[in-house]
């Protein structure tokens, strides 16, 4: 005769818009499958290529190779390029818009294109429209509009000179014996 009221949690689990079930799932490849990485911002226009494997890691798997940039004036640090490239390899996204969504991408704040080692490549094309907390990409030729985190935004419009290598020195520090 008595009724107990429990937030079991179940129902209100299952109980969503149909849009809600979407993979939010933008863009997903390894970044160890990256060998190029191409940026274009207005009339800039930079290459990063990923040089050849030094040899394998102590379990056997292939060393990444150094990042280098076309053209560039100084040398440019891999660590970064390697954090851009890691960056833009996996994006989710927080909503999906449709196709006439106004994000700004008739005319592009940036657009960038991942070259993989099989030769295929994803396109990463960075909407105008600003928000300090989300930005909107289109990928490949998906007519979705996708709102991502406001890293995506920061990673693609990153200044060149933020990606110039700032080593003084450059060595294995566990091949130090004395100091």
């Amino acid at each position: 005769d008595i009724v107990y009221r429990a937030a079991v949690g179940s129902r209100s689990r299952f109980e969503r818009a149909a849009g809600d079930w979407r993979d939010k799932g933008a863009l997903t490849v390894e970044r160890e499958d990256v060998r190029q990485l191409s940026l274009v911002r207005g009339d800039e226009s930079l290459l990063f290529t990923r040089g050849a494997s030094p040899g394998n890691d102590e379990k056997g798997a292939p060393i990444a190779g150094e990042w280098s940039l076309a053209g560039a004036a100084s040398p440019i640090d891999t660590e970064s390029v390697e954090l851009l490239v890691y960056t833009l390899s996996r994006i989710r996204a927080g909503e999906i818009h449709a196709a006439g969504y106004d994000a700004g991408l008739a005319a592009p704040a940036a657009v960038a294109t991942l070259t993989l080692t099989d030769g295929s490549t994803h396109r990463l094309t960075l909407g105008t429209k600003e928000d300090e907390r989300a930005a909107w990409v289109r990928v490949d030729d998906r007519p979705e509009v996708f709102r991502v985190a406001s890293k995506i935004r920061a990673a693609l419009l990153t200044p060149v000179t933020d990606l110039r290598d700032r080593r003084l020195s450059h060595f294995d520090r566990f091949a130090i014996d004395t100091a």
